[in-house]
């Protein structure tokens, strides 16, 4: 973006209404397919969204628990847990290949409780890379001190660090967990108030959700600030 060179991300294919109004201050969507949101339908709209203003799409997997929108860990075991994560980049790329044929899979970036237990436990962050290695993705957003970060790189995936621009966290540099108070930042300032301790931490990529009330203030704001 001119005037400014931060990398934004957005979880996008969650049924928000003022999505479309989002995508022209992002670089790339994080799209659900299937485990916490998402279909064949929501996904075309996304994905013509993002072919009109040119933003790079990858696959967001989740637990598969609609009910709590994925953010409750979940016990599964390992079939059930490669197979839930296979169908959804299934369902991803048969809309994918319609509208970036012959573009290899962008990036992968798991959902809610997932993506938190992925970064501190072996057990499903060694399941998550089996499940997902047929597809071959370029590149893995995820926290870079995580552990899915140091086995994904071991495995010779390209590891795009994460910040959350619109997340507390913990002094150990994880998030604060939703059921915290203050573990959301409600507003703009706020989030830019953090912003400049959240870039000495040398993210390359800044992901806002996209069921934040405020999300699109949120972008607007920062587009329009030189960073």
């Amino acid at each position: 973006m001119e005037g400014n060179q931060i990398h934004i991300n957005c979880d996008l294919g969650e049924g928000m209404a003022n999505e479309a109004a989002m995508f022209p201050y992002l670089d790339a969507c994080n799209l659900a397919c299937g485990g916490h949101f998402g279909s064949k339908k929501t996904l075309e709209k996304s994905m013509q969204q993002a072919l009109k203003h040119n933003v790079s799409c990858g696959a967001h997997p989740s637990y598969p628990d609609p009910e709590n929108f994925g953010r409750q860990s979940m016990y599964m075991k390992k079939e059930a847990f490669v197979n839930s994560i296979q169908e959804q980049l299934r369902l991803f790329m048969e809309v994918y290949e319609l509208y970036f044929p012959n573009q290899k899979l962008l990036h992968i970036k798991a959902h809610g409780a997932l993506y938190n237990d992925l970064c501190k436990n072996e057990t499903p962050a060694s399941w998550y890379l089996e499940a997902i290695a047929p597809f071959k993705p370029q590149a893995l957003y995820t926290f870079s001190q995580g552990v899915l970060s140091h086995m994904a790189a071991a495995k010779g995936y390209q590891i795009v660090k994460e910040a959350f621009l619109d997340r507390a966290y913990t002094a150990d540099g994880f998030l604060k967990p939703r059921n915290q108070a203050g573990s959301v930042l409600e507003t703009a300032a706020a989030v830019m108030l953090q912003l400049p301790s959240l870039q000495k931490k040398g993210a390359n990529t800044y992901c806002i959700h996209g069921d934040h009330p405020n999300s699109l203030d949120i972008l607007q704001q920062i587009r329009q600030t030189k960073i």
